[in-house]
């Protein structure tokens, strides 16, 4: 009878290897998804933030673009104010960057959050190398330099030019 009692179950050894080698197959499958899960998080992250950029440069250049070139009234590397003139209907607007709220403005009101900073440079000639630290009469192209934080506080740099005041 001794011999039909260990034909019907496991020993504790048996268990322990089994045990041991599942967890082993445990670990390794949940190391591959977890690496999978936050490859999808930082790829949503940054997709966020590429359409948080695209937006407000677009604005920005939208904006630049019906400025009246020879009415800016200030202009810094991170604000410009300056009039519009669209149908007829004259208003002043500036676009700022605000660091000590991580965000950029639009006549006050938060454009876009979550930047690190936003540069304007004012160029006299598109060929030119060294930008002028404002804007000027003879301004004939604006660069815009957005750097945008994600949620880990890296960093990502997107730029664009305009002609200011290509629309009269």
């Amino acid at each position: 009878m001794t011999a039909a009692r260990r034909q019907r179950g496991f020993t504790l050894i048996e268990i322990i290897v089994t045990l041991v080698l599942l967890g082993l197959l445990g670990a390794t499958v949940f190391g591959f998804m977890g690496q999978a899960v936050r490859g999808f998080f930082i790829a949503r992250d940054a997709l966020e933030i590429t359409q948080k950029a695209q937006i407000a440069l677009n604005r920005m250049r939208i904006e630049l673009t019906y400025l009246d070139k020879n009415n800016v009234s200030a202009s810094s590397s991170s604000a410009i104010t300056y009039q519009t003139n669209i149908s007829g209907a004259t208003s002043t607007d500036t676009i700022a960057f605000d660091a000590a709220n991580s965000r950029i403005t639009f006549n006050g009101v938060t454009l876009i959050d979550d930047v690190g900073g936003l540069t304007f440079s004012y160029y006299n000639d598109p060929s030119d190398t060294t930008p002028a630290s404002s804007y000027q009469a003879s301004t004939t192209l604006v660069g815009i330099t957005l750097v945008m934080l994600d949620s880990d506080g890296n960093t990502a740099t997107f730029t664009t030019r305009v002609v200011p005041g290509k629309i009269t």
